[in-house]
């Protein structure tokens, strides 16, 4: 979709209107399409990491909680059942969790993320180009509300 009236683009019959040809709106259109890609998995590739912290975080507490049911029972006292069953628990918490930080690192090491830690420098390039792009737009748009009777070349002018 164009921001622009249907009667300006090239091919709109009985239009009387100097028009834009859509051939140069096509790459703009591309390269939104690619940059918005990248900025979406690059927030996943931040979702694994933050992830990550929060599985090793975990598993952090809970061998911490093990290791106090176990110093409790270390003079040779015998265990209680409550006790075993709760480090069993916290045995198998840590087990999945092992296993669930395993399959992050994989996903970290892939192909796609460190493509996309490459990429990270244009994404501050490109946002800041669409950023001034934009700026531009609004500008302009504000020039010619505030100015329209201005004797000058205008593009989109009818053409007599």
């Amino acid at each position: 979709m164009t921001a622009l009236p249907f009667s300006m683009l090239k091919g709109f019959k009985n239009s009387k209107v100097r028009r834009l040809p859509t051939c140069f709106l096509y790459p703009v259109f591309l390269m939104t399409k690619i940059i918005t890609i990248i900025k979406i998995l690059s927030f996943l590739s931040l979702i694994l990491q933050k992830e990550q912290l929060e599985v090793s975080h975990d598993r952090e507490s809970i061998q911490e909680r093990a290791r106090m049911i176990r110093a409790k029972y270390m003079g040779g006292r015998t265990m209680s059942g409550r006790d075993r069953r709760l480090l069993a628990q916290l045995e198998g918490e840590e087990t999945t969790l092992v296993r669930r930080e395993r399959h992050l690192q994989a996903a970290n090491l892939s192909w796609l993320n460190k493509c996309l830690k490459c990429c990270r420098p244009f994404e501050v390039v490109f946002g800041i180009f669409y950023l001034l792009f934009g700026l531009l737009i609004i500008v302009s748009l504000f020039l010619t509300w505030y100015v329209p009777d201005v004797k000058c070349f205008h593009p989109f002018r009818a053409v007599h």
